[in-house]
């Protein structure tokens, strides 16, 4: 029995060094060597006369619908099925500019706008993603000036919902807003982006957050761009800058499981990066089949898919695609420790295992245990 314990002992070691291993890179691979795909294209008429200047750009949750934000003609967010490609409604926001667009995973759609001024104040307006109409707002008075919105995103932490939004023009703010009863929304708190990068004049653009309370921001730290340069990981509890990378152009957000993708808006050259999110990284650019775009805006990735939103090429707005990856659902396992004594107590934590490693070690340890006790007979 007590070599069974010390090889059950060696193996659960074995198994905290290969999780380190697997839950640092261990899809990679699954983004070389690809090719982003003109998906669909659009001009004015098809979308509802909203314009081709597509700058705003979400999807939903589930993958089943993309959102285009668009600045001129009729000013509307366009709903799109995924998988077709065809608009399949909008909400008309008349005379404020949808520039940010993000989703919740209780199907809600969120909506920052400026007013046709850009002036003192953004609204986020929470639309139901079925009908397409407004459910409610909220107005979020910034100070006397010119101010915009740009990139909104939603964080879940423990049944908390935050919807943070980047304010910029006269005032470069990282608004906190409590959305967990969309009712009732408030601001909880803002933070000048100076205070977060220590670099004066920057503007953050577009951004997404993960479920452990970090966000991933495109902004501008005054590098030589014309929109973003830099790619910063941000602790906004701490209020500080956890890790970062140089991008040029960097503007689209898009965060799932180990990977942050950052689509640029670059002209021709416009492409999609992917980063690591523990370290942010290279581990891929992924560039067009050919050079007919413009500019790239939003991005979003998924498990098997990542679409990319062109804002406006001879007159037409669109999406361009990298399909068949094959990422995984994050499997998180609770690690349940009996507690032998008050002072030598142990704290149990999720711990997040690639599901392979699991079941050979498992294995490993069930036939180690029969071998063992045979033995013993």
């Amino acid at each position: 029995m007590k070599k069974f314990l010390a090889l059950t002992i060696t193996l659960m070691m074995i198994v905290t060094g290969l999780t380190a291993v697997v839950s640092a890179g261990s899809y990679d691979g699954e983004f070389q060597g690809l090719t982003l795909e003109k998906f669909r294209y659009y001009d004015a008429a098809e979308v509802f006369n909203a314009g081709v200047s597509q700058r705003g750009y979400g999807a939903s949750q589930d993958g089943k619908y993309l959102f285009g934000g668009f600045l001129a003609g009729t000013r509307a967010v366009v709903k799109f099925d995924a998988k077709s490609g065809d608009p399949l409604g909008a909400f008309n926001t008349s005379d404020e500019y949808p520039k940010g667009i993000t989703t919740d995973d209780r199907g809600n759609l969120y909506v920052g706008l400026l007013n046709v001024d850009n002036k003192d104040y953004i609204s986020i307006a929470v639309v139901n993603m079925d009908t397409m109409q407004e459910v409610t707002r909220l107005k979020v008075d910034v100070g006397s000036g010119k101010v915009g919105v740009n990139g909104i995103c939603v964080s879940n932490v423990d049944g908390k919902y935050t919807l943070y939004a980047m304010v910029n023009y006269d005032y470069n703010r990282l608004y906190a807003i409590d959305v967990t009863d969309v009712n009732s929304m408030k601001v909880e708190s803002f933070t000048e982006l100076e205070a977060i990068t220590g670099v004066a004049g920057g503007e953050g653009q577009y951004m997404d957050a993960d479920n452990d309370g970090y966000i991933y921001l495109s902004a501008f730290l005054n590098k030589g761009a014309s929109k973003g340069d830099s790619i910063l990981k941000i602790d906004p509890a701490a209020g500080k800058v956890v890790a970062s990378v140089d991008c040029k152009e960097c503007y689209g957000i898009s965060h799932y499981g180990e990977y942050v993708a950052a689509s640029t808006y670059n002209g021709a050259e416009s492409c999609v990066y992917i980063f690591d999110a523990e370290t942010l990284e290279e581990v891929s650019q992924i560039i067009t089949a050919d050079a007919e775009h413009a500019a790239f805006t939003g991005v979003t990735m998924y498990q098997n898919r990542i679409v990319v939103a062109e804002q406006n090429f001879n007159n037409q707005s669109g999406f361009w695609t990298v399909e068949g990856l094959n990422l995984p659902d994050e499997i998180v396992v609770e690690e349940v420790v009996e507690t032998p004594a008050a002072d030598d107590a142990a704290v149990s934590a999720p711990q997040t295992f690639d599901a392979g490693v699991i079941a050979a070690v498992a294995a490993v340890i069930s036939a180690a245990g029969y071998a063992v006790s045979k033995k013993s007979r």
